[in-house]
């Protein structure tokens, strides 16, 4: 926040009588408080405006008479922080207005800027201050009482030109302005430079104001230098802004310089205007070791017509580290690894069956009991203790007649089930305690039959099927169906859609370059690359279309992304290098190897590495080592094989299809810096609306327009 210290001094100077006085808006239209000695407004004119069109920020101090006399020392002003805006002060005469409010006379003093939006929206600007002094009493020495004001805030609504009527060459000027073109004077010879100067100047944001293109067919035209002068007396910024151009003209005689036009948006008459300057003919003499070319005798130079790829080649597919076959592979390679050593781990000691098995097994050897006492006891032994797991109940403290009956009843059991569970006990003891009692054949079936109701009774029954049903997910058998059919779901294969709309749009591009209309093969062959994006001979005769056309931006980046999606071929690096632009330094720079070869080398080492372990684990080696090494590899190889993919994809690069300044930062106004070759491959690290930041080399990064550049991207359907 600044702090302007406002200099109320005596007024010094009369309005002249040559010029009107024009009273700003915010004198007459303020609502100012007739109960206040000071008060202080905020206010836009306009409140809504165009991208690019002016608003001028006023800001009114309305101070009473006498209370401007008893006032010792300045006020002190505080500017509202402006965000997401240019501000430009304006100035106003030092001796201020006056009005009166009701019968008050007010000074009133009035501070103004311009502000210019950069994109839509809605933006606010919050209050200004003002903080003053007053004396307390008559008397020179009497302290003084310090009091602070506030404005309103305010509310900037920005909107977008219209585009219905926009002209292809509008840049984002806004205002209204006439130009005028000049070029230095004196004889000048061919191969000698000429300076062009466009001078564009009127009314609106003139710091902004885009280059107009130039081009010249009898000699190359280079971007020169900027001068700006402003004028902000007025309340409306107006002012000049000059482009130089510097031209070297190819051939003498008398060269004609068509008029310049320059776009803008008229805000006033809401729609696009042009404005265009005098042509100028300038004669050029011989220079020399050059001989005299009259124009009108020029014939045009043919180019040589570079054969193209006449059959539509379908789509490449994308490179094999980028597909989920290979994710899958990777995931799956130490799975029989991991295998080996579930299946070599210690294997814990068996544990002994449970009462409720015992009961089982027992209960089936009907005939086995009938031979002795001895498996009559074991039976009696086995439904005790499956009874005691179950229910808790200790037989040696049921021995009273019925306590066995009432003990199962409070657990849940049925009486017809307790009762049955104490007669087959009765039974059981008589044959383990008197082996001359003979027991009944179907003994085995009746004690696996009552426990079996006494478990389905009991109170907290067990939850025995789905207990049974994670016993069997446990079975290696079943891991293995779980695991087959998750494979199976994530394996859908994706079925690609047709591209008869790509391969008539190249047999068209086809004809039209056998034709020799050049531009119109280059549009039907990016029409063919934009349904194919991944189609080698759409991009590749884009290309060579482009560069027939004197297209070679365009012919840069139909190569590189050609190139990018077959890394060996040399004869587009042949055609990339008679280019202006490096291609093999920086960004620009493509791997010379397969594109597939980093992703299968890397997948090779993976699978080999843990087959080495799963060997050495099953003849009971050391695999710490190996395992060690297999990740090691692993993870370098991921890595180069991600960069090496990175590029040839050409993610977060561009190519520089018109050269323009580079800018400090996203806006036209700011400092221009250097200018990057037409077909430069540049790194875009960041965005801010409709400009991107770039990295060209190690000296030359800055912010362009994003419409000046073309992603290496190959674009996806």
């Amino acid at each position: 926040m600044i702090f302007v210290s406002l200099l109320f001094a005596l007024q010094v100077a009369q309005a002249s009588a040559t010029q009107p006085v024009v009273v700003p808006e915010i004198v007459s239209r303020a609502r100012v408080d007739a109960g206040k000695v000071v008060d202080v407004h905020a206010m836009l004119f306009p409140d809504t405006v165009y991208v690019g069109q002016q608003s001028t920020y006023q800001i009114g101090v309305f101070m009473e008479s006498v209370t401007r006399q008893q006032m010792r020392r300045n006020p002190e002003y505080v500017a509202p922080e402006v965000r997401d805006l240019l501000a430009y002060d304006l100035r106003d005469k030092p001796r201020g207005f006056s009005r009166e409010v009701g019968s008050r006379p007010y000074e009133v003093h009035v501070f103004r800027r311009a502000l210019f939006a950069l994109s839509p929206g809605t933006v606010e600007i919050p209050a200004a201050r003002l903080t003053y002094a007053l004396p307390q009493g008559g008397s020179f020495f009497s302290r003084e009482e310090s009091f602070t004001m506030r404005s309103e805030a305010v509310r900037l609504t920005v909107i977008e030109p219209p585009r219905a009527g926009q002209p292809p060459e509008w840049s984002g000027a806004v205002g209204v302005y006439r130009v005028s073109a000049t070029i230095s004077g004196g004889q000048v010879k061919a191969g000698d430079p000429l300076v062009l100067t466009l001078r564009v100047e009127g009314q609106g944001n003139i710091t902004m104001l885009p280059r107009p293109p130039v081009a010249l067919s009898w000699g190359t035209v280079i971007p020169g230098g900027e001068r700006v002068s402003v004028d902000s007396a007025p309340a409306t910024l107006r002012g000049a802004k000059e482009f130089d151009w510097i031209v070297t003209p190819r051939s003498a005689g008398a060269q004609y310089i068509p008029p310049v036009r320059f776009a803008y948006f008229n805000p006033f008459a809401r729609r696009y205007e042009i404005a265009e300057s005098v042509p100028i003919l300038k004669q050029v003499e011989v220079g020399e070791g050059l001989a005299p070319v009259s124009p009108l005798a020029e014939t045009p130079v043919t180019k040589e017509r570079s054969p193209i790829i006449r059959t539509f080649d379908g789509e490449r597919s994308l490179p094999f580290g980028q597909s989920w076959w290979f994710k899958l592979l990777l995931l799956i390679a130490p799975c029989p690894a991991l295998l080996v050593f579930w299946r070599t781990r210690p294997r814990k000691p068996r544990r002994p069956p449970t009462a409720h098995e015992r009961l089982v097994r027992l209960s089936v050897q009907d005939s086995a009991i009938r031979e002795g006492s001895s498996h009559a006891a074991a039976l009696r032994r086995a439904l005790l203790d499956a009874l005691r797991a179950r229910t808790g109940l200790e037989e040696s403290r049921l021995t009273a007649e019925g306590a066995w009956e009432r003990a199962l009843c409070l657990e849940g059991v049925t009486a017809v089930t307790a009762r049955r569970a104490v007669d087959v006990l009765r039974e059981l003891d008589a044959s383990s305690f008197h082996p001359q009692h003979m027991v009944a054949f179907d003994i085995g079936a009746r004690v696996g039959a009552i426990f079996a109701a006494i478990d389905a009774e009991s109170r907290g029954r067990r939850l025995g099927s789905v207990r049974s049903v994670l016993q069997r997910l446990r079975t290696p058998r079943a891991r293995a169906a779980l695991a087959f059919i998750a494979v199976a779901t994530v394996a859908c294969p994706l079925v690609a859609g047709g591209i008869s709309e790509a391969r008539a749009a190249f047999v068209q591009g086809v004809t039209a370059y056998d034709g020799g209309d050049f531009r119109l093969a280059a549009r039907r062959f990016a029409d063919a690359a934009r349904e194919a994006p991944r189609s080698i001979a759409s991009w590749e005769n884009f290309g060579t279309a482009s560069w027939a056309a004197s297209d070679s931006a365009n012919a840069v980046v139909g190569w590189q992304r050609a190139l990018r999606l077959s890394p060996t071929h040399g004869a587009l690096r042949a055609r990339l290098a008679a280019t202006r632009a490096p291609q093999d330094t920086g960004p620009a720079r493509v791997p010379a190897v397969p594109a597939n070869l980093p992703a299968f080398a890397t997948l090779l080492v993976w699978l080999a590495g843990w087959a080495l372990v799963a060997r050495r684990r099953i003849a009971g080696r050391q695999t710490g080592p190996i395992i060690a090494l297999t990740l090691l590899l692993g993870a370098g190889l991921m890595t180069a094989t991600t960069r090496v993919e990175r590029a040839l994809l050409g993610r977060d690069l561009a190519i520089i299809i018109e050269p323009v300044a580079l800018r400090t930062l996203p806006a036209l106004g700011a400092e221009a810096g250097p200018v990057p070759v037409g077909g430069e491959t540049a790194h875009v690290d960041a965005r801010a609306g409709v400009w991107s930041h770039v990295v060209v080399d190690e000296s030359r990064a800055g912010w362009i327009p994003t419409e000046h550049l073309a992603p290496l991207s190959t674009p996806r359907r």
